[in-house]
């Protein structure tokens, strides 16, 4: 822009000089205003700003490149006003915010000197700072919701947790069996009614006791005496609390997380099955008592008339008669099995445990059976150990009918020609009895199910109809009795193993 030099006053040329020597210095943009308002100089800095050169500066009305241009004169007519926010009009066309400061006049100073600082950077800073602002606003409002939304589930929450205790705590309240339950150090914490009256106790009596403690009580001395101090592991295993109330216990490791909490003890009552139980077994006891006697005597009769000595018989006569023993044969076992049957449930079972050699008894059995095996055209094998077998402590009438049952079941089960092997040897300290067979096996779904009362296989009752499914049931128990244990090995379709040991020396006072 070309000077206006009309519009330059006259200055003194020293004073101005001065003046522009003055502001040329400043760090910041500035120009020198006469006392007319015209820009009589501006520095490189104001140049640098603005995009105009000192002469196309010099010489315009300094209210004539700002927008806001009353604001302006008014800046200059108030002398000295610190900060007014304008808005300079660059040569680009641009407009760039700034501050304006103007002094007054100083002594040797033409003219006031104005002072434009650039608040472009400033502007974007406050602008980003509003913005950050407004956004952690927002972010601090969504937070303030969402923390009441959490607050609200929580809430909610705490109302379904404690809707939950309060079922939990009413099913355990109206719960048929005792619960006790002990925390992990072992110190009860919870006790339901039913238990409050198997015990004869209060929970506040109790609660809170470690089970060392309870066995101070006379009523719980029971259950610690069975359970330990650390409460042990049981499944079903009874207790007598007195003469009228059998209880079954049971307890239950309480886990969170894989970690045990506590521990859940259930006392069921089982009094009345095991009346029940007494009752049938008193019962069945009874009946095959009164039912052994005529058999008895059916039995003589019968066999007077098959040996004659009742009179001459036809073939005929004979034949139907020695059918007519053999059922009669049949219904005296059943009723032995049932009187053993009672006498193992009613805890007196073995009556005589003397020394015994198994091979002994073995041999004793296999004798018994010689008759039978030789009709069933089996290949019968008793692998007598090479040196003495260890004696064992037994009822010898007992184990002689574990092995007979084991024997008879292999000749029973397996066809003809095929082959049956028994052996005993020495393992540890107990002498083990095995009898092989190449039977019809036992169905994998059913072999759990074995050494249970009355149970047979269904491919065994397709053989024989006959057997009752008691001599495996007296069998393991007989030998559970003598302190050893029996098991089997079998695959249907080709043969079974049962395997039975017995304690060298026995159990004492079994």
């Amino acid at each position: 822009m070309a000077k206006d030099l009309n519009k330059i006053p006259d200055q003194e040329p020293e004073a101005l000089e001065n003046s522009k020597r003055i502001f040329s210095q400043l760090p910041l943009p500035a120009c020198l205003i006469g006392d007319n308002g015209i820009i009589l100089g501006v520095n490189d800095e104001f140049g640098r700003l603005s995009g105009y050169s000192a002469n196309e500066m010099e010489g315009r009305s300094f209210e004539n490149i700002f927008f806001e241009r009353n604001e302006a004169v008014s800046a200059m007519e108030g002398a000295v006003k610190k900060r007014i926010e304008l808005r300079l009009i660059a040569k680009n066309g641009l407009s760039v915010p700034v501050n304006l400061f103007l002094s007054g006049k100083k002594e040797g100073q033409k003219g006031n000197i104005a002072v434009l600082y650039d608040m472009t950077e400033a502007k974007k800073s406050r602008e980003l700072l509003e913005e950050r602002v407004e956004r952690r606003t927002k972010d601090l409002e969504e937070s303030r919701t969402a923390l009441m939304n959490i607050l609200e589930d929580v809430e909610e929450a705490k109302r379904a947790a404690e809707e939950e205790k309060d079922r939990t705590m009413a099913l355990i309240s109206n719960f048929t069996d005792g619960l006790l339950f002990f925390d992990k150090r072992n110190r009860l914490s919870l006790i339901n009614p039913k238990a409050q009256s198997i015990f004869c106790t209060k929970a506040g009596e109790v609660t809170g006791k470690h089970m060392a403690s309870l066995g101070e009580i006379e009523k719980m001395r029971p259950l610690k005496e069975m359970l330990g101090d650390d409460i042990r592991d049981v499944s079903r295993e009874e207790m007598a609390l007195n003469q009228n109330l059998i209880v079954e216990i049971s307890t239950i490791s309480v886990l969170k997380q894989g970690e045990q909490t506590g521990t859940l003890v259930i006392v069921h009552d089982v009094t009345r099955e095991k009346m029940v139980e007494k009752l049938k077994t008193e019962f069945v006891s009874l009946s095959a008592h009164q039912l052994r006697t005529p058999l008895s005597a059916i039995k003589w009769t019968l066999k007077m008339f098959l040996e004659g000595d009742l009179g001459k018989i036809t073939e005929e006569q004979k034949e139907y008669l020695g059918k007519t023993y053999q059922s009669n044969e049949r219904m005296i076992g059943l009723i032995n099995d049932l009187l053993n049957v009672t006498r193992i449930e009613e805890g007196r079972y073995l009556y005589k445990l003397e020394a015994a050699d198994p091979a002994v008894l073995v041999q004793d059995v296999v004798d018994s059976l010689k008759e039978q095996i030789k009709n069933r055209n089996i290949k019968f094998t008793f692998l007598k150990p090479k040196k003495k077998i260890s004696e064992i402590k037994a009822d010898e009438e007992k184990i002689k009918l574990v092995i007979y049952n084991l024997l008879a079941n292999a000749l029973a089960y397996t066809p003809q020609g095929r082959s049956i092997s028994i052996f005993i040897e020495e393992e540890g300290g107990e002498v083990k009895i095995g009898v092989k067979d190449e039977g019809i096996g036992i169905p994998k779904d059913q072999q759990g199910r074995i050494f249970t009362k009355f149970f047979r296989g269904a491919n065994a009752m397709k053989v024989d109809t006959g057997g009752s499914g008691l001599g495996l049931y007296i069998s393991k128990n007989i030998v559970e009795a003598h302190g050893g244990s029996i098991w089997f090995e079998s695959e249907e379709g080709k043969g079974t193993t049962f395997y039975f040991k017995i304690p060298k020396g026995g159990r004492q006072g079994a």
